[in-house]
């Protein structure tokens, strides 16, 4: 692995030299040619003129570059022995990844089921497994939509739904995202907005633009020079009829007629 240090070893003991006699050669792989190299560092207790049989060289802070076929040699008066070679593959270190997990919801949940989206970034879809937990109960889901590009970083979701009651409720909903062995959640947070900018507001808006457009609709006028009195409402914890939200609506103003 990159970084590390990298000890090679040669074997002198027929020869009964000291390790100040060997030299360390490495394969270029560019041209197939030996020649010396200054990446391996000699044990200091083998610099010594002392008869050894085990001479130690190491490569310190390893980088995939010094992958090579490398050889001890020791020269004996006007003859070189060279070892059988040690082969050395750094491989490049791994960056530290994990999903990242998102859950959708819709903006305003109308109908009998709410649909709850896991979203999954920062890791490809075939090396994770993805669950749901609801109120105790588990569910597998259903994966809805995987893309990337060649195997690379991908989008991975997957859907469950659930009852309307069970959202009103606000159940415990949890996405559980299993990868390399490693389990990871995300639980779903429901957020009270307070304000006009709140959920409860905006559905009210329409609502009241649609019964506008249906009195303006039944009236058959081609024209009419008519002011639309808006209704000043402020919002209470609650809920309107037929729409499954979590609105209730107070009037503080005079409806018009």
């Amino acid at each position: 692995m990159a970084g590390e240090d990298v000890i090679l070893k040669c074997n002198i003991v027929e020869l009964y030299s000291p390790c100040s006699t060997v030299a360390w050669l490495r394969v270029i792989p560019e041209n197939a040619t030996i020649s010396l190299t200054d990446r391996l560092q000699i044990d200091p207790h083998h610099l010594s003129n002392q008869w050894t049989s085990i001479c130690t060289a190491v490569i310190t802070n390893s980088t995939v570059h010094d992958s090579s076929m490398y050889y001890c040699a020791a020269v004996q008066s006007r003859f070189a022995h060279i070892g059988n070679g040690s082969r050395v593959i750094v491989k490049a270190k791994e960056h530290t990844v994990f999903p990242v997990i998102d859950i959708l919801t819709p903006l305003i949940p109308n109908g009998p089921l709410v649909p709850l989206h896991c979203v999954v970034t920062g890791v490809e879809s075939s090396q994770i497994h993805m669950s749901w937990a609801v109120d105790r109960r588990k569910e597998k889901g259903q994966a809805i939509l995987t893309h990337g590009n060649d195997g690379g970083i991908q989008i991975t979701r997957n859907q469950i739904l659930i009852t309307a009651e069970e959202w009103d409720r606000k159940v415990k909903c949890v996405c559980v995202v299993k990868f390399r062995g490693q389990l990871y959640t995300k639980t779903l947070q429901r957020h009270v907005r307070k304000g006009p900018k709140s959920e409860c507001w905006l559905q009210r808006f329409i609502e009241d633009q649609i019964k506008d457009n249906n009195r303006l609709s039944a009236s058959h006028r081609p024209s009419m020079n008519r002011t639309m009195k808006l209704k000043r409402t402020r919002l209470q914890p609650g809920r309107v009829n037929g729409t499954g939200s979590d609105c209730q609506e107070v009037h503080t103003g005079d409806d018009e007629h």
